[in-house]
């Protein structure tokens, strides 16, 4: 009797997933479809998509160290401010990139597209995401104008300036730079380090351009001033007086008045903001120098500042070291 030998089971084939495709359109027609890896699907969260994938931004808290913390604190170095024919200033970025590498170290950080270039109204967006030392920490968009027909401009060019102008905007986020953001701190610095000139254009026409005090003269500029919407009627013998005279006004003893918020020419920066600029040169915090003149003045407020006081205030405050809180005669009644 002969027995049957039973076949052995089969074993279970692993199939491979077919290899997804994904159209492209290409100026408005189809072409054939691209295969496309498994690993970079839309259902990727790390896929450069229409939509930004912020991942796990906001879920994760990084702590810094002691040297980092004080790297990111510190002032804007005022000699790195630029400012833009336009009148804006600005701090550039390699200044930034400076900065992020002396608080975390080369490699320590890096700016990564979230999505892919977006061109709306010859404006090229694209969203970013920072990272510290592997760890998502901030989002935003970068942006630079693109025009084709601009032979000096390539749109790599524009998609590099869309890195600097979100790297300006992560920084933000981290607390590193805030004075850049700040109004006040950039009219007191415009009114001590920027000057308004006259520079024919195409046309022949002037119109007013900015520049710092420090850097060589525009092609065929004149009539350098502070007073920027008055610049072209302002004879030229006035505006050299107003510009190489100091910045500083003398305080009158017995004056009880409150020192000047703008200039006499009611545009530029007055009193007050010399007094911002020489503490943040100094390297006092804003909270720093109020509580010092509560507690020796008295005054809640840097505009109850009597010009009688305001330069030895400002002496003061240039002064290394720390701000003694020595009361001063009389001051209960100010």
């Amino acid at each position: 009797m002969t027995t049957r030998r039973k076949k052995p089971a089969r074993r279970p084939v692993k199939r491979t997933p077919a290899r997804k495709t994904m159209a492209l359109t290409v100026r408005g027609r189809s072409l054939p479809s691209a295969v496309m890896p498994t690993a970079i699907l839309p259902t990727d969260p790390h896929i450069l998509g229409e939509d930004a994938a912020t991942g796990a931004l906001g879920l994760v808290e990084l702590k810094f160290t002691k040297a980092e913390e004080l790297v990111l604190s510190e002032p804007v170095p005022l000699g790195d401010i630029r400012i833009k024919p336009t009148g804006q200033a600005y701090l550039s970025h390699p200044s930034y990139t400076r900065w992020l590498n002396r608080a975390f170290g080369r490699g320590g950080w890096s700016l990564v597209p979230r999505t892919r270039p977006v061109i709306n109204d010859n404006l090229v967006l694209v969203s970013y995401l920072l990272y510290v030392h592997g760890k998502p920490l901030a989002f935003c968009y970068g942006e630079q104008e693109y025009h084709p027909t601009n032979k000096e401009q390539t749109y790599g060019d524009v998609i590099e300036a869309t890195i600097a102008s979100a790297l300006r905007r992560c920084a933000k986020r981290l607390g590193v730079g805030l004075e850049m953001w700040d109004k006040e701190f950039l009219n007191a610095w415009m009114a001590q380090h920027a000057i308004a000139v006259l520079v024919p254009d195409r046309n022949g026409e002037e119109r007013v351009c900015w520049r710092r005090r420090v850097d060589p003269p525009l092609l065929h500029e004149r009539g350098a001033s502070t007073t920027i919407p008055y610049a072209k009627e302002i004879p030229m013998s006035q505006q050299q007086q107003q510009t190489s005279a100091a910045p500083t006004e003398r305080s009158h003893v017995g004056d009880t008045r409150p020192i000047t918020v703008v200039g006499r020419d009611g545009k530029g920066r007055g009193q007050l903001g010399r007094l911002i600029m020489i503490a943040s040169k100094a390297g006092r915090t804003d909270r720093e120098v109020k509580e010092w003149l509560f507690d020796v003045y008295g005054w809640t407020s840097k505009k109850q500042i009597t010009r009688e006081h305001y330069n030895d205030i400002c002496e003061r405050l240039e002064a290394p070291g720390p701000l003694v809180a020595t009361r001063e005669p009389g001051s209960d009644d100010q």
